[in-house]
């Protein structure tokens, strides 16, 4: 009677432990969006031997498995070149001998007593670590096997002592270390003392050298401040001879510009504001002549053709009206104007077939290249006009601003043929008939 009770209660026993163990997996399959248990983060460990918190969970879950209450929550690990051996210990070895085998991240662990142990790479240690358990008993009379999935954890690693491999490795590398100190401190010393009678005997040399560089500089300084006293009254002689020859130039451009007689000169003409060439300029010719008088400088500006010349009705220049003549434009500035750009206003008149047209626009003048004619060439004061360009203008006739230059203007003598020749105009009015469209649009590109 008394053996029968003694077996009722290990059956008791072993059909509690596999009731836990159902238990674990009741749960854990009735589960749904169970959340993974998460380690705290490793860090590297150094090799040695330590503690830790092992807990057993259901698979998938956080909830903590009924196993947990049979494998003690101290686990032992130890760590050796980045491999970390896990030890687990059975609180009884009744419960440990009922499990037959115990996978865990994939490794089976050893049986030994009441403890189990595994080796996996210590990166591991920080993941929750996939186990199987696979237990084997007999309830009564009746075997019992079961294989179930359990989630393990190890946490809080407590250093307990280091691996003694390493701790006589660093005492033996300290104990070199010391010595090879002492002998690099003697060498040290040796060489200090070396280094120090170089260091005096390089001062010495050093002493002498300085004294010798201090004599050369002050004679250098003293033929560097001569050659630069020597410079400045040199660059002070140059630079007033380069003042009186810029004098004696300015003297003698202002002189060839105020001195009496007649010139040529190559009128430049601009689109307003700017150094690109008007077209205006394919229509005057390329000489323009000047007669200066007493300060005032008579310009006559000449057209290629007595039809363009013709269409224009006006041309102001330097505020001052040019007078008409022929194919011929004159007007009477002073002098100090010649080297300025001129800014002048042309207004054209014309038909274009039967409708009128008008325009004026902002044309830039520049005169350039001043040459005086020789007064054997072309004096000035001509006895036979016929022998000078049709476009000159005598000094006699450029008597200022206060002349009228209509009436000085006013021999036909000094006009071109084509000014009264009828042949000629026929034509060039027949052709300005029929190119009515194109003659506008050539205007006004001209003008621009």
């Amino acid at each position: 009677m008394k053996k029968n009770k003694v077996l009722m209660l290990a059956g008791t026993i072993a059909v509690s432990g596999v009731v836990l163990l159902n238990g674990d997996v009741s749960v854990a399959a009735d589960t749904i969006g169970g959340t993974t248990v998460k380690t705290a983060a490793t860090s590297n460990y150094q090799n040695g031997t330590y503690t830790a918190t092992a807990t057993l969970y259901k698979s998938g879950t956080d909830v903590s498995s009924m196993m947990s209450s049979m494998v003690n929550s101290q686990a032992d690990v130890t760590i050796k070149n980045q491999t970390a051996t896990i030890t687990l210990t059975f609180g009884k070895l009744s419960n440990a001998n009922m499990v037959k085998s115990l996978v865990i991240d994939g490794v089976e662990a050893t049986h030994n007593g009441q403890t189990f142990t595994v080796a996996i790479p210590v990166v591991n240690l920080s993941k929750t670590l996939q186990s199987t358990i696979h237990i084997e008993t007999v309830i009564g009379s009746v075997p019992f096997s079961e294989t179930q999935p359990v989630d393990l954890t190890v946490k809080d690693l407590k250093l307990v002592a280091r691996d003694p491999d390493e701790v006589a490795a660093e005492q033996a590398a300290a104990e070199k270390a010391a010595a090879e100190k002492a002998a690099a401190d003697k060498a040290a010393a040796d060489k200090a003392a070396a280094d120090k009678a170089a260091a005096d005997k390089a001062a010495a040399d050093k002493a002498a050298a300085d004294k010798a560089a201090a004599d050369k500089a002050a004679a250098d300084k003293a033929a560097a401040d001569k050659a630069t006293a020597d410079k400045a009254t040199a660059d002070k002689a140059a630079a007033e001879k380069a003042k009186q020859a810029a004098k004696a130039k300015a003297e003698q451009e202002a002189t060839k510009k105020s001195q009496n007689g007649t010139y040529t000169a190559t009128p430049k003409l601009y689109k307003s504001g700017t150094t690109d060439y008007s077209m205006m300029a394919s229509m005057v010719s390329p000489t323009a002549y000047i007669v200066i008088k007493d300060g005032q400088a008579t310009i006559t500006l000449t057209f290629g053709e007595l039809s363009n010349a013709n269409m224009v009705k006006s041309w102001v220049i330097d505020g001052v009206s040019a007078v008409k003549s022929g194919q011929s434009f004159v007007i009477v500035l002073p002098t100090s104007e010649l080297g300025k750009t001129l800014k002048s206003t042309i207004h054209v008149e014309t038909m274009i077939g039967t409708l009128p047209f008008t325009e004026t626009q902002p044309v830039d003048l520049k005169l350039k290249d001043l040459e005086r004619i020789p007064s054997g060439s072309m004096p000035d004061n001509p006895s036979n006009p016929r022998n000078l360009p049709n476009n000159y203008v005598s000094p006699n006739q450029a008597t200022g601003h206060d002349v009228p230059l209509t009436a000085q203007l006013s021999s036909t003598s000094k006009l071109p043929n084509t000014a009264t020749n009828e042949t000629t105009t026929a034509p060039l009015l027949a052709a300005l008939v029929s190119g009515v469209l194109a003659l506008g649009i050539w205007l006004k590109k001209v003008l621009r």
